[in-house]
């Protein structure tokens, strides 16, 4: 039939500048004010690692086993989940490919395993400026293997400082964090000036310093031995501004290294789920008595809360080189003080790694065996359920203590936890916020509402900003409109979240949707990246379902021009307003609409021509075709295209539909989207009008907005 101003073309126009609120209400990311939901379970959350000695997760821990203390208070433990981030019966590492996130595909919460495996996310900052280039080559040597051992699921980022450096988003695109390693090159300076030729060690520079007449003493008979008194005094200034020199660029060293390890603890904290911080150093230096250079022991104590603050799983690994270099060709003597210096050159490390509640690990040949003892460590962990009592919300920061009653078991944990302020909250059944904040965040989809959810990609909206449409088929058991609770939180590749975007709403079937499910559309306006998706929904019995997606946000490219996903949807009766996106690709109606939007990237572009089709295979011949009705909307820089594609001809089975973009008579770009025709019920016809109702079906029909291919036979499934 034509397109009537009611009808699928007029409404894609409108559709392309905002969704229509007759539907349900708009759910816009960039625009809609966002309820700041509250959790219904009033507890504290806290994520524990318990390890045995060889670093091996220990899993089977009821509540009862664990003991947890607020500023030494005992606190009662209510749940205690195992989570598995690899699983157990799997090698840690990734021999396959990572596979790509392609877009538009639907994620469904139907065949979801009791205990998913999740993939961690984990961070790797190098402190450059602390390494001598060999020893560099050496540790990222070891970092290569690390990220090779990870799973596919796993995200992994790298950082490396002081600048200039590489820096990789946390991604699953491990191969970007791999080759960011081939770039450490080490940048680490003798703390000794060029120029001075006094061989003073950093603990005896440090006494120096403190006015310590004895090693004063000591070093300048050393050093000024056998001079006459005319050179005496010209040798024990260049002894003193030797221990100056050490002393300043050994303090310079260390306060670009915390500047470095403080910036990038600050930049995880605002991520809320559980992450590995992997700090990589050579050393950093702390003085071990009060002298002129090298007091920071208070800003180390407080980057390590900072970490235990940030909810931090903090692994240093001090790549410990002192001893060799204390050996090689630059060093004229052995130094007195060797084992005191290689602790002075611990010792930051030791101070950060304890008040962080994290590890340390000295590596002095050879990193494979600490990152190793990385990847058992993380692979599982415990969260845990704490009841709060009254005065614990206060606003405060506290003491938290976690240990376990089980042998030899090691508990890695935060040590400092801050409750916002605000009474215990009542207890009673939970409300619909409530419990959708809790789906929110939990660590296991639920799904007792199965959902089906695609996003589709579209035009850009603003600069740096591109339209998503979110798609979702709700299954509530719904004859006609129902209520729901609906919320949804996106993560960047980098694992920082948005805020919850949601609220209730009237959801109503789509036409031929699956049975019993309810349709919900929004739009959201993001930046081209990669993403992670959690929607979830409540329905007014208090039921609960949750899914999560993958997204990549970005358009197809071609010559001189740029194409949005394609987007299929029912077809809509004249004067409908609303949106049936057909989200997991089965098609139960005789016909579907296509649509996508075609972006100009040069100047003077011709109107782009579009065809529709349906193939057997990608790249097969089309047994529909469809030309594509080409406008663009006002005040619109791109164009949209759409048709109607019949698709009663068809057997059930797979098929693809393809849009094809061409400019002046060349193809430019295409994009596909496969989907699976569903059986349709027959007609209740006389035999003999049956056979001449299949035979119509082999007739070439020209319908309004779709044709037959007649050259080709009737594709028989599959």
């Amino acid at each position: 039939m034509p397109y009537s101003r009611g009808g699928p073309a007029a409404w894609l126009i409108a559709c392309a500048l905002a969704l229509s609120a007759a539907g349900g209400p708009r759910l816009a990311a960039h625009a809609v004010q966002r309820p700041a939901f509250r959790s219904g379970v009033d507890l504290i959350v806290v994520d524990a690692a318990v390890v045995d000695r060889n670093g091996k997760p220990v899993a089977g821990l009821r509540p009862d086993q664990f003991e947890v203390t607020l500023d030494g208070k005992p606190r009662r433990v209510v749940s205690a989940d195992f989570v598995e981030f690899v699983p157990h019966d799997q090698p840690q590492r990734a021999d396959a490919a990572v596979e790509p996130v392609v877009p538009p595909r639907f994620s469904s919460n139907e065949r979801v395993p009791a205990s998913p495996a999740q993939g961690r996310l984990i961070f790797l900052a190098i402190d450059q400026g602390s390494f001598k280039p060999l020893a560099a080559r050496g540790a990222m040597e070891a970092a290569r293997r690390f990220i090779d051992r990870l799973q596919p699921a796993d995200r992994v980022g790298l950082v490396v400082f002081p600048a200039p450096g590489p820096s990789v988003p946390a991604t699953r695109n491990h191969d970007a964090a791999r080759a960011a390693t081939a770039q450490v090159i080490g940048r680490a300076t003798p703390f000794r000036m060029e120029g001075l030729d006094k061989n003073v060690s950093l603990g005896e520079a440090i006494d120096i310093r403190a006015g310590d007449a004895i090693t004063t003493q000591k070093v300048l008979a050393r050093e000024c031995a056998g001079m006459g008194n005319s050179n005496r005094p010209a040798c024990e200034l260049e002894v003193r501004n030797t221990a100056l020199s050490i002393g300043r660029n050994a303090e310079l060293q260390a306060t670009r290294s915390l500047s470095g390890i403080e910036a990038i603890i600050r930049s995880l904290a605002p991520i809320r789920e559980r992450k590995t911080l992997v700090l990589v150093s050579a050393g950093l230096p702390v003085s071990d008595r009060a002298s002129m250079d090298l007091q920071l022991l208070p800003e180390m104590t407080s980057i390590g809360r900072e970490a235990a603050s940030a909810n931090l799983n903090f692994f240093v690994l001090h790549v410990d080189s002192g001893f060799l270099d204390a050996f090689s060709a630059e060093q004229r003597t052995i130094s007195d003080t060797l084992d005191r210096d290689l602790s002075l050159m611990s010792g930051g490390l030791e101070t950060i790694a304890g008040s962080s509640g994290g590890s340390l690990v000295r590596i002095v040949a050879g990193a494979d065996f600490a990152f190793e003892r990385v990847q058992r460590e993380t692979s599982a962990a415990y969260v845990l359920g704490v009841e709060p009592v009254e005065g614990d919300r206060d606003g405060r920061p506290h003491r938290i203590s976690v240990r376990v009653s089980v042998p030899d078991a090691q508990v890695r944990s935060r040590r400092e936890v801050m409750l916002p302020k605000g009474a215990v909250a009542p207890s009673g059944p939970a409300t619909p916020e409530e419990t959708l904040a809790a789906v929110l965040r939990a660590d296991r989809l639920e799904t007792a509402l199965p959902i089906r959810l695609a996003t589709i990609n579209l035009a850009p909206n603003a600069p740096g900003r591109q339209r998503v449409f979110l798609g979702a088929d709700i299954g509530v058991g719904a004859a006609g409109p129902a209520d729901l609770w609906t919320g949804f939180t996106i993560s960047d590749a980098s694992g920082k979240m948005q805020p919850v975007v949601g609220g209730k709403q009237r959801l109503r079937p789509r036409a031929a949707g699956p049975a019993g499910a309810v349709s919900f559309t929004t739009e959201m306006s993001l930046a081209p990246g990669r993403y992670s998706l959690r929607f979830a929904v409540i329905d007014a019995a208090g039921r609960a379902g949750s899914v999560d997606h993958a997204l990549t946000v970005g358009l197809a490219g071609g010559p001189h021009v740029l194409v949005s996903d394609l987007l299929l949807m029912e077809p809509l009766a004249a004067g409908e307003e609303r949106l049936d996106i057909i989200t997991d690709g089965v098609v139960r109606a005789e016909a579907v609409d296509g649509y996508v939007e075609v972006v100009p990237t040069a100047p003077l572009v011709p109107v782009p021509d579009v065809t529709f089709t349906v193939s057997g295979a990608p790249g097969g011949e089309p047994l529909v075709s469809a030309p594509g009705l080409v406008v663009r909307p006002p005040a619109s820089v791109h164009w949209s295209a759409t048709a109607r594609l019949d698709l009663g001809v068809l057997d059930p089975g797979d098929y693809v539909v393809t849009a094809v973009v061409s400019l002046d008579g060349r193809e430019a770009v295409k994009v596909e989207r496969f989907i699976h025709v569903q059986p349709r019920p027959e007609p209740q016809l006389l035999p003999g009008e049956i056979t001449a109702a299949r035979a119509d079906r082999r007739v070439p029909a020209l319908h309004a907005n779709s044709q037959l291919v007649p050259a080709i036979p009737r594709h028989a499934g599959g």
